[in-house]
């Protein structure tokens, strides 16, 4: 259907108004996609412990011996970031922001976004 220009302008007053909310929508979307994702790598890392008794190098080494694919982060396409410990490991996503800050979240008393982090203390 296309739309004249004049009847297409009348429509112009509602963008302002239903694209912030819009936008939220979808960063909140990514958020739980993010946690989705990095709760399902979690399971995959600890069968991974329990298997071969220590947590894997790299997430890399992990997608080696599984049979389906890793998600990806949300906000970047890429991989979520991964820290091995010396007593369990940390994942995080770069968030909202889009700035990777090597899996620190932001202070309590910043209202802007950080990366979601996932962190396992065993």
């Amino acid at each position: 259907v296309e739309l004249e220009m004049d009847e297409a302008s009348r429509y112009l007053p509602l963008t302002p108004i239903l694209l912030p909310s819009f936008s939220a929508y979808v960063a909140a979307r990514d958020e739980c996609w993010a946690q989705i994702g990095l709760c399902r790598i979690a399971l995959a890392l600890k069968a991974y412990k329990h298997d071969r008794g220590s947590y894997p190098p790299s997430l890399q080494s992990l997608q080696q011996t599984l049979d389906w694919k890793l998600p990806q982060d949300p906000f970047s396409g890429t991989d979520f970031g991964y820290k091995p410990r010396a007593q369990g490991f940390q994942l995080y996503s770069i968030g909202r922001d889009l700035m990777d800050n090597g899996g620190s979240p932001p202070p309590k008393n910043r209202t802007a976004p950080g990366d979601i982090v996932w962190e396992c203390a065993s």
